[in-house]
Formats: structure tokens, C-alpha cells, sequence
């Protein structure tokens, strides 16, 4: 099977009736794992207030979630998915950041004690 890319998006070889039998059987799937999903970060991300890299790790995992959803519709707008992964690209990069500011921090308070 060879991987295409169309559109920005990677093209299988399927024909779209068999994407469409696909789709309608994950979208059952996508209506009761995303809100379990998106309550579990939520509750993560209210209970931890003082901890930004925390946050804005949870918020990125919402933000892949989305992304993914958005990736199965075949109708939705490519300027949007692409808005997504900048956003993705952003705050994975402000996790990362928030991860070593935390780090240092840690080991910099080890040190003075």
C-alpha cells in the first residue's frame, strides 16, 4: 500500500464509501471517549493552580485530542488543522519550557539547603 499525501492529508488508498463506513463506526467512540477525556484534563488542570507546566501540558493533550478528532472529519477546513498544529507546536514548546524552568528551580532550591 502506498502513503500519499493529498491535501495535506495522508491518503491510504481507501475510496471515500470506505472511509465513510469507518468513520460512522468511530463516532460513537469519539462521543464518549472525548468527554471522558476532556473532564479527566480538566479536573487535572483546576487542581493543580500553582503549577504552570502541569497546565499547559494538559492543555496540549486537549489540544492533540482535538487535532485528532479533527483530522478523522474529511470535510473540515485545512486552515484550521493547520492552525492546530501551530497551536500544538506552541504549546508543546511552552510545556517543555515550563518543564526545565521547573527543573532548574528544583535543583537550585536543593542546592541552597
Amino acid at each position: 500500500m502506498t502513503k500519499t499525501y493529498q491535501g495535506g492529508r495522508l491518503d491510504l488508498g481507501y475510496n471515500s464509501a470506505q472511509m465513510i463506513a469507518v468513520d460512522a463506526n468511530i463516532v460513537p467512540k469519539i462521543v464518549v471517549v472525548l468527554p471522558v477525556y476532556g473532564l479527566w484534563l480538566w479536573r487535572i488542570f483546576k487542581s493543580n493552580p500553582g503549577d504552570r507546566f502541569i497546565q499547559c501540558a494538559s492543555v496540549t493533550v486537549m489540544v492533540v485530542v482535538a487535532a485528532a478528532v479533527a483530522n478523522r472529519i474529511h470535510e473540515f477546513p485545512d486552515w484550521v488543522l493547520e492552525f492546530l498544529m501551530l497551536l500544538l507546536y506552541l504549546l508543546a514548546s511552552l510545556s517543555i519550557f515550563f518543564m526545565f524552568q521547573q527543573g532548574y528551580r528544583a535543583l537550585r532550591r536543593r542546592k541552597t539547603r
